[in-house]
């Protein structure tokens, strides 16, 4: 919720009421290749968290329950708007946002049971770090036995409609300290030296 300028009362985004979207408009930043990465959740936590690979299409163990990208969404939308973020522009499964001058789309991938991110500027994680936040206080509000993980893809940079293969567990990659790399990068960020 937030002040209306005009009459001082307050507006509320619905996402149920949202359009499906078919005909959403692309962003400039998703048009090509951008940054992703998945929000994958899942209700047995131990067995996600020993899997470095999953296969995109393949991982039984997620779980995405109704309701939650909707939530997410909401707060997603309230951070834009507290951090002067352009307007967004949002429908049923997918929402075009962005935190401050960082933007990105959201999507709802209800095939796979996961959330896609891509992002249009050269260091994800700022808005990766945020939005795992703010599924974390989704979970904690109303699904407590519920575990979000990121994964990236392992093929790099993907393009609009293209699928990845495998997702990596981004959190056990970087606890690994590979030696087969000079590190583990995030778009142009360092999150681990090698």
């Amino acid at each position: 919720s937030g002040a209306d300028g005009a009459g001082g009362g307050d507006t509320f985004l619905v996402p149920s009421l949202l359009e499906d979207g078919e005909g959403l408009a692309q962003s400039a930043g998703a048009r090509g290749e951008a940054h992703s990465f998945f929000l994958v959740f899942s209700v047995d936590a131990a067995g996600s968290e020993q899997e470095l690979v999953v296969g995109y299409g393949e991982d039984m163990r997620r779980f995405l329950p109704m309701g939650l990208f909707s939530r997410l969404l909401g707060k997603a939308v309230a951070w834009s708007q507290a951090t002067q973020g352009k307007s967004p522009v949002l429908s049923k499964h997918r929402a075009d946002l962005s935190f401050g001058n960082h933007r990105f789309v959201m999507e709802e991938v209800v095939g796979t049971r996961c959330i896609r991110v891509r992002v249009a500027v050269e260091n994800p994680k700022i808005i990766m770090t945020r939005l795992e936040m703010l599924a974390s206080q989704v979970i904690g509000e109303c699904m407590p036995k519920l575990s979000c993980f990121v994964m990236v893809p392992s093929t790099g940079a993907l393009g609009m409609d293209e699928e990845p293969s495998h997702l990596v567990n981004l959190a056990k990659l970087v606890s690994r300290k590979p030696t087969w790399s000079k590190g583990v990068w995030l778009g142009d960020e360092c999150l681990e030296e090698g």
